[in-house]
């Protein structure tokens, strides 16, 4: 966990099929960073911390951090074409 992270570097942007818990049945194809560099720090102690990531990792982390900033992966397609539909489910 990372209090107050921002997105200090992002290279090699590459698209890649996305989905969401808030949107049920719908995926999209998503332009992303594939390497990134996000600054934050530690909860509790304030200490400063820089995390590096690439491939999926990147992907996720900066999924997560729309959310921080009110976006949905929805918010980055750039069109109806990059929509798929959600053929399958996973009932546990």
């Amino acid at each position: 966990m990372v209090a107050n992270p921002r997105l200090a570097a992002a290279a090699h942007w590459d698209e890649g099929r996305e989905g969401c818990a808030s949107i049920i049945g719908l995926t999209a194809d998503v332009r992303r960073a594939t390497r990134i560099t996000v600054h934050g720090h530690l909860p509790g102690t304030g200490e400063a911390v820089t995390i590096e990531a690439d491939a999926i990792e990147a992907r996720c982390i900066q999924h997560q951090l729309d959310h921080l900033d009110g976006l949905l992966f929805l918010d980055r397609v750039p069109g109806v074409l990059s929509l798929h539909r959600r053929l399958h489910t996973c009932d546990a």
